[in-house]
């Protein structure tokens, strides 16, 4: 029987591919992470773009309606019969809100008599409180 050659080339050849390998996996990753941190970002400016037209849009609309007159003063009784999900019908807003109102950062509720927090979807939480 003859000797058996052993490749030492052959080895380190296939741990260097092995290492380039590694490398090229966590650049892959390195990559797909900054473009999912980059969505993240433009996902929160585009919703707080959306939010401040559709704010706009509700305040417009609360004065319109004689809700608010030009002073910003609230007509309490005149809140309490909008229907945000008709208002959302009629104004064309696609997210849901919650009208409310803080002082000294904290929640004031429109009805303390019948407990109302907020006017709008009970799904928003504010300050640890359902909006309706």
């Amino acid at each position: 029987m003859g000797k058996v050659k052993i490749n030492k080339v052959g080895q380190s050849f296939s741990a260097d591919i092995l290492v380039v390998v590694v490398i090229l996996l966590f650049g892959v990753l390195f990559l797909v992470m900054s473009k999912i941190d980059n969505a993240q970002t433009k996902d929160i400016e585009v919703k707080y773009e959306e939010a401040t037209v559709d704010s706009n849009i509700v305040v417009e609309n609360l004065k319109a309606t004689s809700v608010l007159d030009s002073e910003n003063n609230v007509n309490i009784e005149k809140l309490l019969l909008v229907d945000d999900e008709q208002m959302k019908l009629d104004l064309g807003i696609k997210n849901d809100f919650c009208i409310t109102f803080e002082k000294d950062g904290k929640l004031v509720k429109i009805d303390s008599e019948k407990g109302v927090n907020g006017i709008g979807s009970s799904d928003i939480i504010i300050n640890g409180i359902a909006c309706k």
